[in-house]
């Protein structure tokens, strides 16, 4: 008995140690978000985004449905949180709150995106810095008031959540199952008061228009927009539909370790959302991160040996393929500049989205792949924390 409690103790002390730091580790870059994103957190009045949740927010307090208005693609609890906060202290509060909440949650986000990359902490925390301060996408969701970012951009991965339930692997079963309660909850907070709203959301008349008018978008890096630029009109529900059955099929018929489930199920939920704004592409910056991260594994160990020709032409190999690894990565993060390609064709508009979208797809099977067989000087695959 005093053995299973020194292995508990030992158990419940690491895992709180490494949640402590992961803790501290968020809380620091938050701490230089304010500093470097001061303008944004503190400009006056809603920008784009934020007035369609005011518009909500007032909607709600008159005693109707954030859904009436024209458009509000986003989870009512945003809505009915501001008319309570509101009622009390005014919009300005509200505004200050979800600010800083917003900037909270697109640390975390970076934070977790690094956290898995098998470099020292030290180096993450730089890594991460430099992403609260540059990252496109936690830019763009500031500057627009955006709630994808106060979701971390994980909390509206649909398909993620089916991935961490379908998936098997007896190496973490308990920690498959600890990340999926984790993720339902996250995502259920952001629809527990007033579901109500959200059921009705069908009968809307307003909303049903906005689902067809989502294909026109200029800026929207889907696979939903590719098709739709190419006179494939297929309803969004239909593409979530076949992206959750291909990928469940998928993770049910192949082990895949923590890397390779997070990028997999990131990648596939990114595929099946019907309108990817800049601040949407938070989502897969864990690819974005690991490919290039795996990539330099490779070039480090081919370094190690390069005196015969074999070992110069396979370090020239690793070389090319972590430039060309990282090429893809930087076209990831700014995948939305191709819209403006929307003003001169359709069609390029609809090949410069599918460039990046197939760019997403080949560096997820770089990892997955890498993971599955690592080349040498690549570390053996473990948890990430130091």
């Amino acid at each position: 008995m005093s053995g299973a409690r020194r292995t508990l103790g030992k158990w419940l002390f690491s895992y709180t140690r490494n949640l402590g730091l992961d803790l501290a580790a968020v809380v620091f870059l938050f701490g230089c978000g304010v500093i470097w994103r001061s303008d944004l957190l503190h400009a006056p009045g809603w920008t784009p985004d934020g007035m369609q949740y005011q518009t909500g927010i007032e909607l709600v307090r008159m005693g109707h449905s954030p859904y009436d208005q024209a458009v509000f693609p986003y989870p009512p609890t945003i809505a009915v949180l501001g008319a309570w906060i509101s009622g009390i202290s005014g919009d300005e509060l509200f505004l200050k709150i979800f600010r800083y909440a917003n900037l909270l949650g697109g640390c975390a986000a970076v934070w977790g995106s690094v956290l898995l990359i098998r470099i020292p902490g030290w180096i993450k925390l730089v890594i991460a810095v430099l992403g609260v301060a540059f990252l496109p996408a936690l830019g763009d969701g500031l500057e627009n008031d955006n709630l994808s970012v106060l979701a971390g951009g994980l909390s509206i991965a649909l398909v993620a959540l089916f991935a961490l339930a379908a998936h098997r692997n007896p190496l973490f079963e308990k920690e498959r199952w600890k990340a999926s309660l984790a993720a339902c909850a996250s995502a259920g907070l952001l629809v527990l008061l007033k579901p109500s709203y959200l059921l009705g959301v069908v009968s809307q008349p307003s909303v049903n228009t906005a689902v067809t008018d989502w294909a026109s978008a200029v800026q929207n890096v889907s696979l939903f927009r590719v098709m739709a630029s190419f006179g494939l009109e297929v309803s969004p529900f239909y593409l979530l539909l076949a992206v959750v059955l291909v990928t469940v099929v998928y993770v049910r018929t192949r082990p895949l370790n923590h890397v390779q489930l997070l990028c997999v199920a990131l990648t596939s939920s990114l595929l099946s959302l019907p309108i990817v704004w800049q601040h949407t592409l938070l989502l897969i910056t864990p690819v974005a991160f690991m490919a290039p991260a795996l990539a330099f594994e490779d070039f480090r160990g081919a370094s190690r040996n390069s005196e015969g020709s074999e070992d110069r032409n396979r370090k020239l190999r690793s070389l090319t393929r972590l430039l060309l690894v990282l090429s893809g990565a930087r076209v990831l993060l700014e995948a939305n500049a191709f819209g403006v390609l929307a003003n001169w064709h359709p069609l390029a508009n609809g090949v410069a989205h599918l460039i990046a979208l197939t760019i997403l797809v080949l560096l997820t099977v770089f990892i997955v792949k890498h993971e599955d067989h690592p080349r040498e000087g690549a570390l053996p695959w473990r948890s990430g924390k130091d």
